[in-house]
């Protein structure tokens, strides 16, 4: 790990890489990618962690190896969750169950609810209580199809820690906002798993001190984002990166919050992997209201920055749909590319060639 602070890490890495996959193919680099990451994590080097995690997962898919593919996505997740980046973790981990499902080996299927269990969490820590609970629900129903004897913690102790999850968040709206107790029964109303978080919390007898004003302050310091963010006619995400606060707001219809909430996850993608490369960033607070347009083409007019006031305010249209997923991930990470532009000191040619630098090491492939 000390030596990737030397300027000639990436090309005697990516040299002796290159001559691992000639003898001993992908999987093989794939496994260094991962020992590196590792060693990087125990370095507190979350950064170049995920660029190694990155560069596993590819490699991975090159050798037909998915189990270790699908568990390298789950660990890029997680690695975002720790940086405060709940919407990039959510996509990875979505991804991971996607990953998974669409494989035909019955180990690699394990994967699903699990991965699941995790988007739920990352929901959670995003302030999206009633999303959290759905993922809960389907994260249930993929225990009973893909796991054998599914409900025995013994042999599953991540089912003790999604209750836990579950428990939490019931018992957060049964004290300060019983009226949306009904949004949770109605997201988990087919697998029985509201009946059993309701019986655990009555079993437990546990409570909270707290004023609803105390709580929601202690929530401003724990989550990612405001709590119960998805209820109400828009949304509002906010987090921290790069110095930035990054406020997104839109309106609460589905296609607006899936445009939306993968704008979020991309950008969040895009500034951990030019973190690495030290742009240069001022400090301040944007605010972005996206909508989303009927037409399916992005055209030049799409992203208005208003940077005359202290606080940067930006307008992003969206399109409704896009057929083409590489048309669609270059035009978000153009959009990207702009958001950084209002808070970027230096000239904008410096931050283009460190977008150049990130896209040569594989940024499309992250976003």
């Amino acid at each position: 790990a000390q030596a990737s602070d030397h300027p000639s890490y990436v090309k005697v890495r990516d040299a002796l890489d290159t001559a691992t996959a000639t003898v001993q193919g992908d999987s093989a680099v794939a496994e260094r990618c991962r020992d590196r990451a590792v060693a990087f994590v125990k370095a507190d080097k979350p950064l170049e962690a995920l660029t190694e995690l990155h560069n596993a997962k590819i490699n991975w898919y090159h050798g037909d190896t998915m189990y270790g593919a699908v568990l390298t996505v789950r660990f890029i997740a997680a690695l975002y969750s720790q940086l405060g980046l709940a919407y990039a973790a959510k996509m990875y981990a979505c991804s991971a169950a996607m990953l998974a499902l669409n494989s035909s080996d019955a180990e690699v299927k394990t994967h699903v609810p699990k991965a699941l269990a995790e988007a739920a969490n990352y929901s959670h820590r995003a302030g999206c209580w009633i999303d959290s609970a759905r993922f809960s629900e389907v994260a249930i129903l993929a225990r009973s199809q893909f796991l054998a004897d599914p409900f025995d913690s013994d042999k599953h102790p991540e089912l003790d820690e999604q209750l836990a999850l579950s428990a939490l968040i019931l018992s957060a709206i049964d004290t300060y906002w019983p009226d949306l107790d009904v949004l949770i029964q109605r997201a988990q109303k087919t697998t029985g798993w509201y009946e059993q978080v309701r019986r655990t919390l009555e079993e437990s007898e546990a409570s909270y001190a707290l004023s609803e004003q105390e709580f929601q302050q202690h929530a401003v310091e724990r989550f990612d984002g405001p709590i119960l963010g998805d209820l109400g006619p828009r949304r509002a995400i906010y987090f921290r990166a790069l110095g930035v606060r990054w406020c997104f707001t839109f309106d609460n219809d589905k296609a607006t919050v899936l445009a939306a909430e993968g704008l979020c996850a991309t950008l969040q993608v895009f500034l951990a992997d030019i973190a690495r490369l030290h742009p240069v960033i001022i400090e301040s607070t944007v605010t972005v209201n996206v909508a989303v347009a009927s037409g399916g083409k992005l055209d030049d007019e799409r992203t208005r920055v208003d940077d005359s006031q202290p606080e940067i305010s930006v307008d992003v249209l969206l399109p409704h749909k896009v057929d083409d997923l590489q048309e669609q991930k270059v035009a978000l990470l153009a959009t990207c590319i702009q958001l950084t532009q209002a808070v970027n000191a230096r000239p904008p040619k410096e931050l283009l060639d460190l977008v150049e630098t990130a896209v040569k090491q594989g940024l499309l492939d992250k976003t």
